[in-house]
């Protein structure tokens, strides 16, 4: 990976969370820069490389972003992340950042499988963490069951994102 070519992020950032930022994914990254020149905001890299871990994230292909100066809804962030080459996005809208609830995208490149289908555009969900809000042991913490929800529209009129 080549920082150098990106206009907005940097692996010496103390404010991103990279992991270990010589894993990034060239494509990921890319797709990142693009994505944050069009949002006109700075964008905050919660999480990116995990080692270890067996998903997106432990190949390096997976970023977890929140835009805390950004003045629309996640769904219009989501939105604006669909014209990019993500092949992953996840809406989650209970993060915090600083104390305040803003919610954040999960962006990856994860390679499609299977017959690709256009009209899928390859992996999208929303995640609702019942009652996350609410808790106050690690016990309860412990207890939380993430809930993948489709992009659909009834669901999204359902759970409040439009």
């Amino acid at each position: 990976m080549d920082w150098a070519t990106l206009k907005y992020f940097k692996a010496t950032s103390i404010t991103d969370k990279w992991g270990d930022p010589t894993k990034m994914d060239p494509f990921l990254m890319k797709y990142l820069d693009e994505f944050r020149d069009c949002v006109g905001t700075p964008l905050v890299v919660t999480s990116a490389y995990r080692k270890g871990d067996p998903g997106q994230h432990g190949l390096g292909k997976a970023v977890d972003v929140i835009a805390p100066q950004w003045g629309g809804s996640l769904f219009d962030l989501y939105l604006l992340a669909e014209r990019f080459g993500f092949t992953g996005i996840g809406i989650y809208r209970d993060w915090l950042y600083n104390g305040k609830r803003l919610g954040g995208l999960h962006l990856d490149t994860r390679i499609i499988v299977g017959s690709y289908n256009p009209a899928l555009k390859g992996a999208r969900w929303s995640c609702v963490r019942p009652g996350s809000q609410k808790l106050q042991t690690e016990q309860e913490i412990l207890k939380i069951k993430q809930v993948y929800l489709p992009l659909d529209l009834k669901t999204l009129k359902d759970e409040g994102f439009i």
